[in-house]
């Protein structure tokens, strides 16, 4: 019964989000433009960021307490997907590669914590008693703006840290609210904030990273810009999966020795390039299933 009636409301209020949701959003996109101001801006976005994490991790709890005793009814999780575009606009990723992606994110969210990854976008409705969304090529927007090398491969670790208070992350953060405009003004109160998933070109030493406070992962293009998969054996296709669920609270990784099926195990081990290979590979543990239902990036609306 209260499946049937989290459907209900949810689907009602995704109706009235998505005829009336722009205003709330053009109000977002004006007060996103402190965000763009390089150090002041940065850090009013952490502050803003960690602040609505807490509150809404806080409001989450008793449904947290009933969820560590089996009751889960469906939650969704919206992403916002973006390719970027090389320096002479030339998209940096195929979209079968990215699409590949996002499905094993769905498959393994909603197998695991009975989540429902779906994109940031109008008239978007759910059935809680349905499986997995099918993700297609409407989920992924491909910025053709070229972006410059600092963008397309940017450093990460601390190096990225201390960049994303500068010039950098305020370039992905114009990025973020030109690209993904519907639903930004989530993004300023916290509740069913999207993540945006950016594709790069590269990364040192990592396949992807999350900047928590910022609500965006990057996930690097693992295969060539044509042909992908064909030719690769293997590959890394938990990627996008497993950053958002740090950007969902589960900040540390788990030791490869012993958690090889766990979705945050580390270092990642590539699997052959298919769906059922890569979710095979992304179980969840309790903990972290109610921790990542508890985000303020899941809600029931």
């Amino acid at each position: 019964m209260w499946d049937i009636i989290v459907i209900v409301i949810a689907n009602a209020i995704s109706l009235f989000e998505s005829i009336f949701g722009w205003v709330l959003s053009a109000v977002a996109f004006v007060i996103d433009l402190f965000f763009l101001i390089p150090g002041l801006g940065n850090a009013l976005k952490v502050i803003l960021g960690t602040a609505t994490a807490i509150v809404w991790t806080v409001v989450s709890l008793p449904d947290a307490l009933a969820g560590l005793f089996g009751v889960r009814p469906e939650k969704r999780l919206r992403v916002c997907t973006v390719v970027l575009s090389d320096e002479l606009g030339e998209p940096i990723a195929d979209l079968a590669y990215v699409r590949m992606m996002l499905q094993a994110a769905a498959t393994a969210f909603k197998h695991e914590a009975n989540v429902r990854l779906m994109p940031s976008a109008p008239f978007q409705f759910s059935n809680g008693f349905a499986g997995e969304a099918e993700v297609t090529d409407d989920w992924i927007i491909v910025d053709k703006t070229p972006s410059t090398k600092a963008l397309l491969d940017p450093a990460t670790g601390g190096q990225g840290f201390v960049k994303n208070f500068g010039e950098l992350g305020s370039q992905f953060e114009a990025k973020a609210s030109r690209c993904c405009f519907y639903g930004s003004w989530r993004r300023i109160v916290g509740y069913g904030a999207p993540v945006t998933v950016f594709i790069v070109r590269s990364l040192e030493r990592a396949y992807g990273h999350a900047q928590y406070e910022a609500g965006w992962v990057w996930v690097q293009n693992q295969g060539p810009r044509n042909g992908w998969p064909i030719g690769l054996l293997t590959c890394n296709l938990r990627v996008i999966a497993h950053e958002v669920n740090h950007v969902c609270g589960h900040w540390w990784h788990l030791n490869a020795g012993s958690n090889q099926e766990n979705l945050m195990e580390v270092p990642a081990t590539e699997t052959p390039p298919t769906i059922e290979a890569a979710v095979a590979r992304m179980r969840l543990n309790t903990f972290q299933i109610l921790l990542l239902r508890a985000s303020k990036h899941v809600t029931y609306i």
